[in-house]
């Protein structure tokens, strides 16, 4: 996953992955949007497949951005990363 890491990082976001758990985060939306599709890219090259089951967006309780980001991933959002 360090190849993963380091395409998703020319977003400007930054990453972690763990075996095939992977996380990315910034403060700027703009560049969590790279990030996504970065992300994607990498994954249709390697013939990965994102469960949105599996994923969700963590930010602060009641934040706007993640309302935002939960419509623009489709994925579930929450105050933790669990």
């Amino acid at each position: 996953m360090n190849m993963w890491g380091r395409h998703v990082a020319g977003s400007g976001a930054r990453t972690l992955s763990f075996v095939d758990d992977r996380t990315f985060w910034s403060s700027d939306f703009a560049q969590l949007e790279a990030a996504k599709t970065r992300s994607e890219e990498f994954d249709r090259l390697f013939q990965f497949k994102c469960s949105p089951a599996k994923s969700h967006i963590a930010c602060a309780s009641g934040a706007a951005s993640g309302e935002f980001a939960t419509n623009l991933f489709g994925y579930t959002v929450s105050s933790t990363m669990t």
